[in-house]
C-alpha cells in the first residue's frame, strides 16, 4: 500500500466507463486497491486499510453501469425461488437461505459492505462476492418492509467528491448504502486536526437521504449493535442533490458540538432517469476536466475537519462560479446547488415525539407498495418513459 497523504488523495468518480484520474498518484493508489481486491485475502481476512476503502467507495458516482457489473450482477437471479417466499397477508418475505444472506450485512455490517462497495465502485469482482452482491440486491427489492422518509450516514469525504455529486445533479452510487431512519441515534466521530489517519473510523460529513419517491430497492432491519432501526439501500440506486447546509451535531469522541456539512440527496424513481439501452443515466453532464486538474490534490484530500471540508467546498463551488457561473465567457451555471453556509440552517436532531410519528408512518407494506408503483408508474408514462 502507499503512504496515508498519498492514500487519501484518490476520489472514485467515473467518466465515460474509466476512472476519474487527475495524477500520477492516483494511478498508483488504483492499482494498489485493484490488486488487493484480487487477492483472496482482502475478502476472507481483516484489512486495516478497509475504513478508508469504505469512505472512497461509498462517495463513488457513476453515470453508467460499469462492465463487469453488468455482465456479473445485473438482472434478475434465475433461482430466486430459493430465497423469495410468500406468507399470510401477502407480505414478501424471505426463505432461511434468503434472511441468511441479509443477515450477513445485519452482523458484520463495516466489513461485508466495505468489502462488497468497494468490488463495485472499481468494478472488480470475485466470482464468490459478486454472486453474493446479486443476491443480496435480489433479497433487498423483494422483503417488505420498505422505508419511505429520510436516512442518515456519516461519512469521509473530499471536496471533489461533494462537488461532484452537486455538478452532476443525478448520478448512480454504485454501492449498498446502509443508515439510520433516526437521526438522534446517528453517531458522527469527528476526523481531528492533527495526526489522523485516513484508515481509522473518522467522519466529517452527513448524508441525509429522502427514499419517500422511490421506496422500492430498500429493506429495514434492526441493528444488532443498538436495536435501532436501520434501512439497507440496494446497489445502483439513481440519487439526485437536493443541497447542502451547516447542522451542529455532538462528536460521539469529544462530546463537543462541531459544525457539520449535511448533503441531501433523494433516491430517484429508477425507471424515469434509468436508460434501460445503454445503461446509463438519461443527460447527464461531464466534468471540465482542465479545471478540476488545475484545482490541485487539496480537492481530492479527505483528511479533513468538518470545518476545513466546509472551508475547502465552499471555495470549489466559488472557483467554479468564477469559471463558469453565469457572467463568465462559458456560462454552465449550478442553479440547482442550494447550498447554504448560514450555522442557523435547519437542524438535524428531531424530537423523539416526531420521530416517532414518521417512524410510525414510514413504513410501506404491500397496498401502500401497490399505489406507489401506480404512481411512480404514471410519472414515467407522462414522461414518455417505459415503465419495467
Amino acid at each position: 500500500m502507499t503512504d496515508n497523504i498519498t492514500k487519501s488523495l484518490l476520489c472514485c468518480h467515473y467518466e465515460k466507463n474509466a476512472l476519474l484520474i487527475l495524477t500520477k498518484d492516483d494511478v498508483e493508489t488504483e492499482l494498489n486497491i485493484r490488486s488487493n481486491i484480487a487477492n483472496n485475502s482482502f475478502w476472507s481476512g481483516s484489512s486495516n486499510a478497509l475504513p478508508y476503502y469504505q469512505h472512497v467507495a461509498d462517495n463513488a458516482t457513476m453515470t453508467s453501469k460499469q462492465p463487469q457489473y453488468l455482465a456479473h450482477v445485473n438482472g434478475f437471479l434465475r433461482d430466486f425461488g430459493r430465497l423469495a417466499a410468500f406468507v399470510s397477508g401477502q407480505e414478501k418475505k424471505l426463505t432461511k437461505e434468503g434472511d441468511e444472506t441479509l443477515y450477513k450485512v445485519v452482523e458484520f455490517k463495516q466489513a461485508v459492505l466495505a468489502r462488497i462497495n468497494t468490488m463495485l465502485a472499481f468494478d472488480e469482482f470475485t466470482p464468490e462476492m459478486a454472486q453474493y452482491a446479486k443476491e443480496l440486491k435480489a433479497v433487498i427489492g423483494w422483503r417488505t418492509p420498505k422505508y419511505s422518509g429520510k436516512i442518515y450516514r456519516a461519512s469521509l469525504c473530499s471536496p471533489l467528491d461533494i462537488f461532484i455529486m452537486a455538478f452532476r445533479q443525478r448520478f448512480y452510487l454504485p454501492g449498498f448504502v446502509s443508515g439510520v431512519v433516526n437521526p438522534n441515534n446517528l453517531s458522527f466521530r469527528s476526523f481531528p486536526r492533527l495526526n489522523a489517519n485516513p484508515d481509522a473510523n473518522y467522519e466529517n460529513a452527513i448524508f441525509e437521504i429522502d427514499t419517500s419517491e422511490f421506496p422500492n430497492f430498500s429493506t429495514v432491519f434492526e441493528s444488532p449493535d443498538n436495536f435501532e432501526e436501520e434501512c439497507l439501500l440496494s446497489c445502483y440506486n439513481i440519487y439526485s442533490w437536493k443541497g447542502i447546509r451547516l447542522v451542529e451535531v455532538r462528536d460521539a469522541l469529544t462530546e463537543n458540538l462541531v459544525m457539520v456539512p449535511v448533503i441531501s440527496l433523494k433516491v430517484e424513481i429508477y425507471q424515469l432517469h434509468h436508460d434501460l439501452t445503454s445503461g446509463s443515466i438519461n443527460a447527464s453532464s461531464e466534468i471540465s476536466m482542465d479545471w478540476i486538474k488545475r484545482k490541485g490534490d487539496l480537492v481530492k484530500a479527505r483528511c479533513f475537519t468538518p470545518e476545513q471540508l466546509t472551508m475547502n467546498v465552499k471555495e470549489l463551488f466559488a472557483s467554479y462560479e468564477r469559471n463558469f457561473g453565469v457572467n463568465s465567457p462559458d456560462p454552465r451555471p449550478l442553479t440547482w446547488l442550494n447550498a447554504s453556509f448560514d450555522e442557523t440552517s435547519h437542524p438535524l436532531r428531531v424530537s423523539p415525539e416526531s420521530c416517532d410519528a414518521s417512524l410510525a408512518t414510514g413504513y410501506l407494506h404491500n397496498a401502500d407498495m401497490e399505489r406507489l408503483m401506480q404512481w411512480q408508474r404514471k410519472k414515467c408514462l407522462e414522461a414518455g418513459k417505459k415503465w419495467f
